[in-house]
């Protein structure tokens, strides 16, 4: 955590900085994405899961082409998994998991072109902090009867994860104050999410963002 508070401290400053010399733009985004998730030694990999992001996001302006943002973005991460088991005790199994994540990116954004439509591209750094998580299983055995467990806690997974998030996307001026921002992102996680063996998450994600200009 101590990592964490250096590095909303660092965002706040740079915001600030940027703030008292360029533009300020805030707003709100939703993303629908598909996630995986990938451990080690799991021979049954998981599916890319459909899921989705919401949030505030916002952008501190350095110059004319390029400007700071900083997101707050509420994130499901989800995998699901199926597989069919024949023998003397054939059954299928379906599951599926849910990590709730606070994703913090901090981008660098450069702009291209001019008027009331622009192209940007952005990379950066992400934290991402552990919400919560879920699990949801159903097994179906061969006399049609099945079994579903639901359970949700956060042991053996990592309450803070580091990550890199890259995009593009286009920037449509509706307004004086007003911009429409479609991005595609790509990101993923650095560190381990899990404690126990090496895991990793990863996003696309296709985010319509909203801003409006208030310096």
């Amino acid at each position: 955590m101590r990592y964490l508070r250096s590095y909303i401290g660092l965002a706040a400053f740079l915001g600030y900085m940027a703030a008292q010399k360029g533009s300020l733009l805030i707003g709100g985004a939703l993303s629908p994405q598909v996630t995986w998730i990938g451990l080690a030694g799991n021979v049954d990999r998981s599916k890319p899961t459909p899921s989705f992001g919401l949030g505030a996001i916002g952008r501190y302006g350095l110059s004319d082409r390029l400007s700071l943002g900083v997101d707050l973005l509420l994130s499901l991460q989800a995998q699901q998994e199926k597989k069919e088991v024949k023998g003397v005790f054939s059954y299928k199994y379906k599951s599926r998991e849910t990590y709730s994540y606070l994703k913090l990116p901090v981008q660098a954004v450069y702009a291209l072109g001019s008027g009331n439509v622009g192209i940007e591209l952005m990379g950066g750094l992400q934290p991402m902090i552990l919400m919560g998580a879920k699990s949801k299983t159903t097994t179906t055995y061969s006399d049609g009867s099945q079994k579903t467990v639901e359970e949700s806690g956060t042991e053996g997974l990592n309450p803070f994860v580091l990550g890199i998030v890259l995009g593009a996307g286009l920037r449509f001026e509706l307004s004086n104050n007003l911009f429409l921002a479609p991005q595609l992102r790509f990101d993923h996680s650095l560190t381990s999410i899990t404690s126990l063996i090496t895991g990793r998450t990863g996003t696309f994600a296709l985010l319509a963002g909203l801003y409006y200009q208030i310096k």
